[in-house]
C-alpha cells in the first residue's frame, strides 16, 4: 500500500472516531403532540397571552408576510440564561423555545374582536442543535 493510501485510510478512521464522540445522544427532538402541552400560553390560546416564564419579544426588522401579524415568544429553562458571546449573537441554553405565531385580526380596526390564528412555529434547542 502506498503511504498516501494509508494516510487517507487513517485520516478517514480518525474522522469516524471523532464523529462518533461528537454526536453522542439523540440529536432529534421529540415534539409533543399538542401545542397546549408546551404551556407557552395561558388562558384561551387564541388570545396568545404568554404564560409565566414565557416572554414576548419583537425584532427590529420586519418581513412582509401577506399583511399577517406575528407574535413572538421565547422561553428559556428555569435556572439558565442567555450568554453574550461578544459578537452580537446570543448563545441560548438547551431547552430554549422560540415561538412565532402568524395571525390576522378579525377586524384590524377593532383588535378586541380577536384573532384568526394561521399557524404557530416552534424552534427548540436540544443537544446544542436548533
Amino acid at each position: 500500500m502506498s503511504k498516501l493510501k494509508i494516510t487517507f485510510i487513517s485520516f478517514s478512521i480518525l474522522i469516524l472516531v471523532f464523529l462518533s464522540f461528537s454526536f453522542k445522544g439523540n440529536s432529534e427532538i421529540d415534539f409533543l403532540p399538542l401545542l397546549s402541552e408546551y404551556e407557552l400560553f395561558e388562558g384561551n390560546m387564541s388570545d396568545l397571552k404568554p404564560a409565566k416564564g414565557t416572554e414576548a419579544y419583537e425584532l427590529t426588522s420586519h418581513l412582509f408576510v401577506d399583511y399577517s401579524e406575528k407574535d413572538r415568544l421565547i422561553r428559556i429553562p428555569p435556572g439558565t440564561k442567555i450568554i453574550d458571546n461578544g459578537n452580537g449573537l446570543p448563545i441560548f441554553p438547551d431547552g430554549t423555545i422560540l415561538v412565532k405565531t402568524f395571525f390576522y385580526f378579525k377586524d384590524k380596526s377593532k383588535p378586541a374582536l380577536g384573532k384568526n390564528i394561521i399557524e404557530t412555529r416552534l424552534m427548540i434547542k436540544s443537544n446544542s442543535i436548533w
